[in-house]
């Protein structure tokens, strides 16, 4: 698993911004940390524009809607996705920690689905 982490990082893009492995964690909870990855991937311009769609959670209290999960159906379209994919198949899921983490405009996050003795990865990189 360190060989393709380390190959990845040499050939992505993330190659030319100097970063180095951290580590790889392994996830328990693979789920819910993507869907925090894609609650910020796919709506941090909400906050970039001063800008916010709540809905009331549970208590009656406003939140960001791309918060509630159940509603997020950017995240929820992905997880089928990514179920329907790795269907009926046992996988572990890392997440590559480089240091650092990002630079300056540039930002970048992958998460490595290792199944059986194949390793897919799923990466979100931002530039500017």
């Amino acid at each position: 698993m360190d060989e393709c982490a380390e190959r990845f990082l040499n050939e992505s893009p993330i190659s030319k911004h100097g970063a180095r492995i951290d580590n790889l964690r392994e996830l328990d909870d693979w789920k819910s940390e993507l869907f925090e990855s894609c609650s910020h991937w796919f709506f941090n311009v909400f906050s970039m524009r001063n800008f916010e769609v709540s809905i009331q959670d549970e208590d009656g209290n406003p939140m960001p809607a791309q918060k509630h999960r159940e509603s997020n159906k950017v995240f929820n379209g992905l997880l089928k996705l990514l179920e329907e994919f790795f269907e009926g198949e046992n996988i572990e899921v890392y997440k590559l920690m480089t240091e650092p983490a990002w630079m300056d405009e540039f930002a970048w996050e992958q998460f490595f689905f290792r199944c059986g003795n194949k390793v897919y990865v799923l990466s979100f990189y931002q530039e500017g």
